[in-house]
């Protein structure tokens, strides 16, 4: 038996990435509200690197995730914003 193709869209990875951030900040904070303030900091943590990973995932190349800035002003420039 062949195994079928799955598709997968490209919005996938860089939106679960962002859902776990945003997961690990509230337990994060449900934790620190608890008194646990060593494990508020692990998912504070984990959410860096989720973050991070996002970023990787969701740039073109790793010059544009490390130059944001440039790349969103070259954008800018494009669209006749920035005159």
């Amino acid at each position: 038996m062949k195994p079928k193709n799955i598709n997968i869209p490209k919005a996938f990875f860089p939106n679960s990435f962002t859902a776990f951030n945003a997961l690990c900040g509230f337990l994060s904070i449900v934790q620190s509200s608890l008194g646990n303030f060593d494990l508020a900091f692990y998912f504070i943590v984990f959410g860096s690197l989720f973050d991070l990973f996002d970023g990787m995932v969701d740039s073109d190349s790793i010059v544009t995730m490390f130059c944001r800035e440039c790349y969103n002003g070259i954008q800018w420039e494009n669209w006749g914003g920035g005159q």
